[in-house]
């Protein structure tokens, strides 16, 4: 559709003379174009006819020249809001206009579509896509020889391409691009794919190998999906495209009918899974673990009954293995319920008569009824036991009635002791510590320590010398017992928290501890050495005492001294062994000064 135009003529009546402007033509696509062409011709034409005029007249002119050309002005804006209500499509702007055909190039094989400018191209400039509409490229002539650094960097940067070096580096780089108009396509976005909506199953490849005729074999769901199933209702074998809701896009296309089946869905879901508490989830978590508990003190019940049965049995075994012993050797056999003392010693039994006298009495089972007896007792020879010579046999006295004598039946089985609280708790007793005078502790870590309380010895040393050994004359075992440590009702030396408290699995108490008992051994140790009035001669000013933290570091600086003199000390008395005794459990060489220090006192201990 042709841009449309407008005839304007513009009358000045002037005196003496009359003269007429005539701008036609007058295109709407540019009123800058207008403008210019008016300016470019109205001159020549006023030259000739305001030559002669007054000042006046000439005011008047310019006033009227001011008047068309607000007049004008209004006139393009309403012509505009005619043409968009008319929905014409506005002119193309001059560019397009002055574009030249699409010139199709092929690069490496890639094609595309560029628009050169009508114009030639100037010099010294260099062509650079301006836009890209409808698969083609519209050019620009670009000067970039007197354009600063960074106008130049700008320019990079609108083609995406990279702005380090000099204005040099950077012309090269723009008139490479220029001239590599395949480049140009980087600017490009990347393929996008659009929505496609809601589709059943995957996406369907075309595979290289033919199908198989054999079936493929289902791949099971997951269990959450499982479950996610029977919680909205479906079967087992409803594939999972089935239970996605049927909405295609971002548009809901359910009817009212399956909007109110979900509905009626949900609130049956929600009347059979409740929400639950916290607190009521508590209450449950703490009846399970109580009936746990239970279930164990059951088993364990169970178990203690076993062990008293087999107790039973072994003690009965051991009486009857005993009465054959006595039987073998041929001493008296004495009831533990009389006090008779035969003056001869019984008659010689029989094999067969000494197993079947040996046999207990028949005793009464749980439900009331005789137990059976036990079968004689096959015993394998020994000679200490059962000496290859027959026993001396006495004199036959007719005097002595043998219902005076005592008879194998006689011996009662012993009491059978059975396992108490404390023998089962010492039976789980797992760790040992050998404290003052040598006493060993049997205890388990877990059952009878406590953890230790936090406590600070500042300001009172005296206490620390009071609970730090239990060898030393100044002990305090209640202080210790009832404040600080116990266990199984014995008070533990501080000293000893070393050995309670290391290495313990799953524990951080040593971590805490380490360093702070590290601090009491060295001020506990020279305090007993020093005794207390030396002890504060060397640790206080005047009259004031130094506080805790000045005397700790002091001592761990006398401290390294002494370990210093005591490794100088070892290397120099062992020489080349040294590397060869001052090792670890796992053989390497030790490195610490505190540890080659104890090493050595050990092995001089060991020596001594």
């Amino acid at each position: 559709m042709p841009a449309p135009s407008l005839s304007i003529a513009l009358f000045f009546c002037l005196r003496p003379p009359l003269f007429v402007i005539d701008v036609r033509n007058l295109s709407l696509a540019s009123t800058i174009n207008n403008g210019a062409n008016a300016a470019f011709t109205l001159p020549p034409r006023l030259d000739a006819a305001v030559e002669n005029l007054d000042a006046q007249t000439l005011a008047l002119v310019r006033s009227t020249l001011d008047t068309q050309a607000v007049a004008l002005s209004l006139l393009t804006q309403r012509f505009e809001q005619v043409l968009n209500v008319m929905e014409v499509d506005p002119p193309t702007d001059l560019s397009s206009a002055n574009s030249s055909a699409p010139e199709h190039i092929e690069i490496d094989g890639q094609a595309m579509d560029i628009v050169y400018p009508l114009q030639p191209q100037p010099d010294d400039t260099i062509v650079l896509p301006g836009r890209y509409e409808d698969n083609v490229f519209y050019a620009v002539y670009q000067e970039i020889n007197h354009l600063t650094r960074p106008e130049l960097q700008d320019l990079c940067k609108q083609y995406s391409l990279a702005t380090q070096g000099n204005k040099v580096v950077m012309k090269e780089r723009l008139t490479g691009f220029s001239e590599n108009k395949i480049r140009w396509q980087c600017l490009l976005p990347n393929a996008r794919r659009s929505h496609r909506g809601v589709r059943q199953g995957g996406i369907t490849k075309v595979k290289s190998k033919p199908a198989t005729l054999a079936q493929s074999k289902t791949k099971k769901a997951k269990a959450s999906t499982q479950r996610r199933g029977v919680m909205m209702g479906f079967g087992p074998d409803t594939p999972l495209s089935a239970q996605v809701f049927a909405a295609e896009r971002s548009k809901d296309t359910r009817t009212v009918e399956q909007k109110n089946d979900l509905l009626r869905w949900a609130k049956d879901f929600c009347n059979s899974h409740p929400y639950v508490p916290r607190e009521e989830l508590a209450r449950r978590r703490k009846a399970r673990e109580e009936e746990k508990q239970r279930q164990k003190m059951s088993d364990s019940t169970l178990v203690s009954e076993s062990i008293r049965s087999m107790a039973e049995e072994i003690a009965r075994l051991n009486n009857r293995i005993e009465a054959l012993v006595l039987e073998r050797s041929g001493q008296p056999q004495i009831s533990h319920n009389t006090s008779f003392v035969p003056s001869q010693p019984p008659p010689q039994l029989s094999h067969n008569e000494s197993l079947a006298a040996s046999q207990p009495p028949p005793q009464l089972s749980h439900n009331g009824s005789l137990a059976a007896s036990h079968p004689p007792l096959q015993l394998p020879h020994n000679p200490l036991l059962f000496p290859s010579h027959p026993p001396p046999q006495p004199p036959h006295n007719p005097s002595v009635v043998p219902s005076q004598l005592p008879t194998v039946s006689s011996v009662q089985p012993a009491p059978v002791a059975y396992p108490s609280a404390a023998s089962t708790l010492a039976s789980t007793a797992t760790d040992k510590l050998v404290i003052g005078h040598g006493v060993v502790l049997e205890y388990n870590y877990h059952q009878d320590v406590n953890e230790p309380p936090v406590i600070s010895f500042a300001g009172r040393i005296s206490r620390l010398s009071r609970v730090w050994d239990d060898e030393h004359t100044s002990w305090d075992p209640v202080d210790c017992g009832n404040n600080l440590l116990e266990i199984k009702g014995t008070a533990i030396a501080l000293r000893y928290w070393q050995e309670v408290f290391r290495g313990r699995k799953g524990s951080t108490i040593w971590s805490r501890l380490k360093k702070t008992w590290t601090e009491w051994r060295y001020v506990a140790e020279h305090y007993h050495e020093r005794g207390p009035e030396p002890f504060w001669q060397e640790f206080s000013v005047g009259n004031d005492r130094l506080p805790w933290s000045t005397i700790a570091n002091r001592l761990r600086v006398i401290r390294d001294k002494q370990e210093q003199q005591l490794v100088e000390r070892a290397k120099a008395e062992y020489g080349d062994q040294f590397g060869k005794i001052f090792v670890n459990n796992r053989g390497v060489k030790l490195t610490a000064q505190s540890a080659i220090a104890r090493r050595y006192l050990e092995e001089l201990s060991k020596r001594s």
